[in-house]
């Protein structure tokens, strides 16, 4: 584990940005969610981290950094925070339509904090603008640790053909399904291991 270069990033940006904020409120995410207005999830976003700058959300299936699930498309000189010219600036978040749809709530909403982060960190100038998992330390920082901390893994109950016999009765009086016919896949975003993330919130709190 990266131990110190974390005590470092969360120190140097907690200098920069202030103690970190509360926990923002899931409830208006998890309800957006539901609707798949991803574009009023990032303004809920957007909002909470003060960018008042024009933003558009772009959903692709194609496009980008290879494997990149998620990024942010700036000017290459990105104005300084809170002068007219940043509130000028036009700004696009890409996400790749199989990442919003297969991922769960907690892994989009984080996606989303890091990729306006990057905004963050890009207009003000600050030193660890290029390290990314810095930008995910940021969002942790702007109130998005309880996301990223989320369990993020989800179930799948696989019924076969033919269906196993008797598991509509199992799954009435929850009792545990064979397991063959379950399958958990952990979502995992970032650039920060579980334990990395868990040490940097230990820090922040």
């Amino acid at each position: 584990m990266r131990t110190q270069e974390i005590r470092n990033w969360v120190q140097g940006l907690t200098d920069s940005f202030g103690k970190p904020r509360d926990p923002v409120d899931q409830a208006p995410f998890a309800e957006l969610f539901q609707k798949k207005d991803y574009a009023g999830m990032l303004r809920l976003v957007q909002n909470s981290m003060k960018l008042d700058m024009s933003l558009r959300i772009g959903c692709v299936n194609s496009g980008g950094p290879t494997h990149a699930p998620a990024w942010v498309e700036t000017p290459i000189r990105m104005p300084i925070y809170g002068t007219a010219a940043f509130k000028a600036t036009r700004v696009t978040a890409y996400f790749r339509k199989s990442f919003l749809e297969e991922s769960p709530l907690p892994v989009v909403v984080a996606g989303m904090a890091h990729e306006l982060s990057h905004v963050v960190l890009n207009s003000t100038g600050h030193a660890f603008r290029k390290e990314e998992a810095a930008v995910d330390l940021t969002a942790m920082i702007l109130g998005y640790r309880e996301f990223y901390l989320a369990d993020t893994r989800t179930c799948t109950i696989i019924i076969h053909e033919p269906p196993a016999q008797g598991w509509m009765e199992r799954l009435i009086h929850g009792k545990a399904l064979p397991e063959e016919e379950i399958v958990f896949t952990d979502h995992e975003y970032g650039y920060l291991t579980k334990e990395e993330l868990k040490y940097a919130a230990s820090l922040m709190e």
